[in-house]
């Protein structure tokens, strides 16, 4: 829909609403996953602030997940846009202490305030291996493995971001 409002403060006024194409029409799984993109975007927002690139990511996630288009990397390409956007995009390319390439052969921690720094292997839960980030930098999650590392880290981002708040819509899933 396209709308327009307008004052001040809380209160608006509606003007002018109509619709901008036909609906799009989620059932089932793909609409918990619309549920979940709607609570990411309520939650991590400032009110007022525009957003028109992630508003156009949004519709096309929804577009896709109408699709029944792969859900898991619908969602964990929104999540990484969505970081991207806020201006907490994950740097998925360098090491945070000494600007070297991510190496594929390597595993690296995972700090919110710094970004991936080299260490050993671990089963921690912020240590993630060189060839995930480097797929998931590439946007080819394109395997079970790495989607489930892509899930592992923009949870842990998002997150962060969030607080102690929860998720309401995790609990579909």
């Amino acid at each position: 829909m396209l709308a327009s409002w307008s004052g001040i403060h809380e209160l608006k006024t509606l003007g002018n609403i109509e619709l901008n194409g036909m609906p799009i029409q989620l059932n089932q799984k793909p609409l918990f996953c619309g549920f979940y993109l709607n609570e990411l975007l309520m939650r991590l927002l400032h009110k007022e602030d525009p957003h028109p690139a992630l508003f156009e990511l949004y519709h096309q996630s929804l577009c896709l997940l109408e699709k029944n288009n792969s859900i898991p990397v619908v969602l964990r390409l929104f999540e990484k846009k969505l970081l991207d956007e806020l201006g907490y995009g994950l740097p998925l390319k360098k090491e945070a202490k000494t600007r070297e390439k991510i190496q594929p052969d390597c595993f690296y921690q995972y700090e919110h305030q710094h970004g991936f720094i080299l260490c050993e292997k671990s089963n921690a839960q912020n240590i993630f291996s060189g060839v995930d980030l480097i797929a998931m930098a590439e946007e080819k999650l394109d395997n079970d493995a790495i989607l489930q590392t892509a899930k592992r880290l923009t949870r842990t981002a998002i997150q962060y971001l969030l607080g102690n708040k929860k998720l309401n819509s995790r609990e579909f899933f």
